[in-house]
């Protein structure tokens, strides 16, 4: 018996965020995309799969090569062609054709004028599983798509129409199949999304899929920060959750590049599963409750003690700070801050009955 993995790729990043009809269009993964991506990785390390197949579409490669996997690409697991709608955004299909829009909506056999046809879309995915099993031993991986795998397994499991075209493929989702004797069956639920422990390791991993280099280090010496404050307030009988505080840390500034960034990570990671994450993250700019000794105020304290990788002192962190606030609301968040922190400082120095906070 061989355990085959077929995963769907990572969200893509559309023109403006649009909803867009995806077929042989060539989108990138988005942020989200590449987190999910990353979060495959854990899994897939576990699998001990001897090879990985992709569809040659770059939301596939570029998934496969963040899960930490040198894929082989092959054309017949690319995603079923979409014809005159493929890469055109939902809100210009309504308008060029309203009628059959509607009526699609209805009747999902309905197709796109000049879309690839069901039976040739399962023939040549159904011919690239077998090729892949063909050439190798053991279990193996193949990163694709919802439409084509919808297909493959409805026609692989024995579904009715309507039970394949309701299968729930999440992007960065696996579905396992175990392959024996020339018979397909189900290993677990379909279209399974991992939700590995946000350990150091991972938390970097997503980090440097998005991030520059100066952001990454800047995220670690925030860590290196946060959990000397964790050592300090537990020898003083406060213990702060040094697992969630490690990963709030190294991920405050996932979203660094974008406009405000702390809301905008926070969502990230409620949409891939870590509220209690997202929470600290999006807390570092400004704490919800600062009289609270939590693990939201010792990210946000420790990274008010980090000027770019280099420890520095609370005042001399806000004044650097201070020049780059160019609006009134800005300079009314950076007081907030300051505040914050410097009510922070004395309770854990009080605390801790000496200078643990400069």
């Amino acid at each position: 018996m061989r355990k085959v993995y077929f995963i769907r790729h990572g969200d893509v990043e559309t023109p403006g965020g649009e909803s867009f009809c995806l077929g042989t269009a060539d989108f990138p993964l988005s942020a989200a995309g590449r987190a999910r991506s990353v979060l495959l990785a854990p899994g897939f390390e576990s699998w001990g799969v001897s090879e990985v197949f992709s569809s040659p579409l770059s939301r596939a490669l570029e998934t496969a090569a963040l899960m930490g996997a040198r894929p082989i690409a092959l054309p017949g697991l690319a995603e079923a062609g979409q014809g005159d709608w493929d890469g055109l955004p939902f809100s210009e299909i309504r308008e060029r054709w309203p009628e059959l829009y509607a009526a699609r909506g209805r009747d999902r056999t309905l197709l796109p004028p000049g879309a690839e046809e069901p039976d040739a879309v399962l023939g040549r995915f159904t011919r690239a599983v077998g090729e892949a099993l063909e050439c190798t031993r053991g279990d193996i991986a193949l990163v694709t798509h919802r439409s084509a795998l919808r297909l493959f397994l409805g026609s692989a499991l024995g579904l009715t129409a309507d039970a394949a075209a309701r299968l729930e493929l999440h992007c960065g989702s696996v579905t396992r199949l175990e392959w024996s004797g020339g018979l397909w069956e189900l290993g677990g639920r379909a279209g399974q999304r991992p939700h590995p422990e946000l350990l150091p390791p991972l938390c970097l991993r997503l980090l440097e899929a998005d991030a520059p280099d100066r952001v990454a280090a800047h995220c670690r010496a925030v860590e290196r920060e946060a959990l000397r404050l964790v050592c300090a307030l537990a020898a003083a009988g406060v213990y702060p959750d040094e697992f969630a505080v490690s990963a709030g840390a190294l991920l405050h500034d996932i979203a660094r590049t974008e406009p405000e960034h702390a809301a905008r990570g926070a969502e990230l990671l409620e949409a891939l599963g870590y509220p209690r994450i997202a929470s600290i993250v999006r807390q570092h700019h400004g704490l919800d409750e600062p009289e609270h000794l939590d693990e939201a105020a010792v990210v946000f304290l420790a990274d008010k003690l980090v000027l770019g990788a280099k420890h520095v002192g609370l005042e001399s962190r806000f004044a650097e700070s201070e020049a780059r606030c160019s609006t009134p609301e800005a300079r009314a968040s950076h007081e907030r801050q300051l505040e914050q922190a410097r009510a922070l400082r004395r309770r854990i120095n009080s605390l801790c009955g000496k200078t643990v906070v400069a």
